[in-house]
């Protein structure tokens, strides 16, 4: 009688574990769901509102690259291009750094990704407001690399 016992309690013990792990697992997902219940910014807003700062970024670059430069698409430009890199570098911080596996990196991780924001985004209206403007900018990095080969072959036939 006692080997029957023992069998039945050896027999129990993986579901005993089994039914502890699922229970574990709902706990978790209901408190991530509960994390996220009341974030406007979680799911379908958030994916929203990056298409929809990709879609507004093809008619403000087209109209940089050409018509050229002017004092109101450089500020858009400069903010839209800020808003867009940071909602991207946020998602990677939130998909390689989950909240709830490393809060300590998540918290470092998104205020150094706010303070790299805002250094962008002061950067790019200091350049907007006191230099030639961001198209400017761009477009002399651009013709960087072939003025200087226009210098190195007049330097040859020299």
């Amino acid at each position: 009688m006692l080997a029957v016992r023992q069998f039945a309690a050896h027999r129990a013990a993986p579901m005993a574990r089994l039914s502890l792990q699922t229970a574990a697992r709902a706990r978790m997902a209901s408190t991530q769901a509960a994390e996220h219940a009341g974030s406007r910014m979680h799911g379908s807003t958030h994916w929203a509102i990056e298409r929809y700062l990709s879609l507004a970024l093809l008619p403000a670059t087209g109209y940089a690259l050409f018509v050229g430069s002017s004092a109101a698409n450089d500020y858009l430009l400069a903010g839209l291009l800020t808003a867009h890199s940071h909602l991207g570098f946020d998602q990677v911080i939130t998909d390689y750094l989950p909240k709830r596996r490393s809060p300590g990196a998540y918290t470092a991780a998104t205020w150094g990704l706010r303070a790299a924001t805002l250094a962008v985004l002061i950067g790019c209206i200091k350049i907007n407001s006191g230099d030639v403007g961001l198209t400017e900018t761009f477009r002399r990095i651009w013709r960087a690399p072939v003025e200087a080969k226009k210098l190195q072959d007049a330097k040859k036939a020299e």
